[in-house]
């Protein structure tokens, strides 16, 4: 039996650089979170709005926001989340969210 070699890129998966701009703080949170830009990032772009996903891909918020407002998460249990930033300029940044209670 031989094996076949597929190989996988993630570049398609994600919209835009490849730069990590923004941090969450704070990480893990317990009832909110807020989203802010690393001060080495030259973009100017503004959020427009946050998606919070389960790990199993499940959209559990989406909300209207921007740089340093606080995203209320406590009615979330425990767990790890994604959370997707979309940007004013089409891009898109993933950021993994710990939640403890």
């Amino acid at each position: 039996m031989g094996y076949v070699k597929i190989p996988f890129d993630v570049a398609p998966l994600r919209r835009g650089e490849m730069i990590d701009n923004y941090v969450m703080y704070p990480n893990p949170a317990n009832e909110y979170f807020s989203v802010y830009r690393k001060n080495t990032a030259d973009t100017h772009d503004k959020i427009l709005y946050i998606d919070v996903y389960s790990i199993f891909g499940h959209q559990l918020l989406h909300e209207e926001s921007s740089e340093g407002e606080r995203v209320q998460i406590g009615q979330l249990p425990s767990g790890t989340y994604i959370v997707i930033l979309y940007l004013e300029n089409g891009n898109m940044e993933f950021e993994q969210l710990v939640k403890m209670k």
